[in-house]
């Protein structure tokens, strides 16, 4: 999630813009089979965001209330905008040797309300490319704002039709249930 400055807007309802999006990534999380079921399979996800930095809030894991817990500690947004971080941290999460469970499919969901800066267009673009040779998923939202760059977000998803559009932070929660819909059938 981004957590840059940008994040501070307000939403029609007069909640800040990160408040919208904590909201649609626990509806995320509540779309996830995070149980293991009677073949012992369960979904798996992490909670990572960035500004200036980037940090893994919650590693690779199962537990609803883990993540869920992590979701509501992504800190006050900060200036900064390194989606080649937050980019860079999850793919870290889905290396081989981490935590996710063999027959999984590795994705990547971004969310960004603005213009990557503090870095270059290029290494967002490497952060990217790394993530999709791993043969991971890589879904960008981008989340209209007065400095969006809708471009960069529709290159550096897996297609162009990994790539989602919010208007409103309405609209995310929607957004997430498509993505999580997506990952389950793939």
């Amino acid at each position: 999630l981004d957590a840059s400055t940008t994040m501070r807007g307000k939403m029609s309802d007069g909640r800040i813009k990160l408040d919208g999006a904590k909201d649609a990534a626990r509806a995320f999380i509540g779309q996830l089979a995070l149980e293991r079921d009677n073949l012992g399979l369960f979904d798996q996800a992490a909670v990572i965001w960035y500004n200036e930095t980037a940090r893994t809030e919650q590693g690779l894991t199962n537990d609803r209330a883990a993540l869920l817990a992590a979701v509501d500690r992504i800190p006050t947004p900060r200036e900064g905008s390194r989606i080649d971080l937050g980019l860079q941290y999850a793919h870290q999460q889905l290396l081989v040797g981490s935590r996710l469970k063999a027959g999984n499919t590795p994705a990547v969901v971004l969310l960004s309300d603005g213009e990557p800066n503090h870095t270059t267009l290029e290494a967002v673009y490497a952060a990217a490319e790394a993530i999709k040779r791993s043969r991971a998923l890589l879904f960008t939202v981008g989340f209209k704002d007065i400095y969006f760059r809708e471009e960069v977000l529709r290159r550096i998803a897996s297609s162009p039709d990994r790539y989602y559009y919010a208007p409103r932070a309405e609209d995310l929660a929607g957004i997430y249930r498509q993505i999580a819909g997506r990952l389950v059938c793939q």
